[in-house]
């Protein structure tokens, strides 16, 4: 199933992109059981099995997967007023717009490790930081390149990053790397956008050359609309191996980014092992793997990086997923 969270008439709704339309799951099986039983138990028990959030219906876990491939049986291949719905007619939010944790691994991939002028380490645990999940945007919707830094000129360096998401389904602490996949929900594409300087003053002082090689990771992995998200997410029974996947990046037609997720230095279940021993991981808890190597950011070489800019469009593809698509824009004034 690709599992899509959308808007439409003003309300956001659980859904799935299934032959080439949108279908509105909990409506489809209210529809479904509509046939059995009076109209309104059939939309209560809907509304408990489909939540509208879609947190709250990988927390239902089985209950809520079996009710919606039971409504995808029920629309077939029909178009079914207030049912389905063609892609232009909704907009797509990420897959999980309220993520209650989103981590992200540094450094998962031998060649980005080596562009960036580091010496890759010996192998012990996944280097990991946070994103916070308000800054999650989803497909179509524009990078923004923040106010606090100039909009042109040698201080604007915001750079993207191809990753394959892995979205949690089920509670687990302590998770052996053996049974990581039963805890997986599915899969989905984030750009982890940073931000290699701000142009923003730190509050302390260090010497130039130390604040030179100095990223901040609070700052430059979590301005607003820095996790772009989707396009859907795309339930772990349709993905055989998550560690066999091509993806690329383009930006404005040209490819940057170019890999296989089977060049992760820690796999997925290493990763999830890792992390369950930090935290408690849940339903709709995002872990992005890690990027490649090709990112716009090119100290090793001396010479400049090529970052984002206003009007600029990055689309990332993943094999057995699809594409996620942002355009990148400068901040706009704050209203009054």
């Amino acid at each position: 199933m690709r599992l899509v969270t959308f808007r439409v008439r003003g309300r956001e709704r659980v859904g799935a992109y299934h032959d080439g339309v949108v279908v509105d799951l909990r409506a489809a099986y209210a529809a479904l059981l509509g046939e059995s039983m009076s109209r309104t138990k059939a939309m209560r028990r809907a509304a408990r099995l489909i939540p509208g959030d879609m947190v709250r219906f990988l927390s239902l876990g089985d209950m809520s997967l079996e009710a919606a491939e039971s409504a995808l049986e029920y629309v077939g291949s029909k178009r079914i007023e207030g049912l389905t719905y063609d892609l232009n007619e909704v907009t797509l939010r990420a897959p999980v717009p309220r993520p209650g944790k989103i981590f992200a691994l540094a450094g998962n991939y031998a060649e980005h490790f080596k562009e960036v002028g580091m010496v890759l380490p010996k192998k012990s645990r996944p280097r990991c930081f946070v994103k916070v999940s308000s800054i999650v945007i989803g497909p179509g919707e524009p990078i923004l390149l923040p106010r606090g830094m100039p909009p042109h000129g040698k201080n604007v360096h915001v750079d993207w990053e191809a990753e394959l998401a892995v979205v949690m389904g089920r509670r687990g602490k302590y998770i052996p790397k053996e049974r990581a996949y039963e805890y997986v929900a599915g899969y989905t594409i984030m750009n982890d956008v940073s931000a290699r300087r701000t142009g923003w003053t730190r509050s302390y002082e260090v010497p130039d050359i130390e604040r030179d090689k100095f990223f901040d990771w609070l700052i430059g992995k979590n301005l607003d609309t820095f996790a772009p998200m989707g396009p859907w997410l795309v339930t772990k029974d349709e993905i055989s191996d998550p560690q066999n996947l091509n993806f690329t990046l383009k930006v404005n037609g040209v490819t940057r980014q170019d890999s296989n997720t089977r060049w992760m230095i820690y796999k997925i279940p290493e990763i999830i092992e890792y992390l369950s021993t930090i935290t408690t991981l849940y339903p709709g808890d995002v872990i992005a793997t890690g990027t490649c190597s090709g990112i716009g950011w090119r100290p090793p070489d001396g010479k400049a990086g090529t970052y984002l800019k206003d009007g600029d469009v990055v689309e990332i593809e993943f094999e057995g997923i699809g594409i996620l698509r942002n355009p990148v824009k400068e901040e706009p004034p704050i209203e009054a």
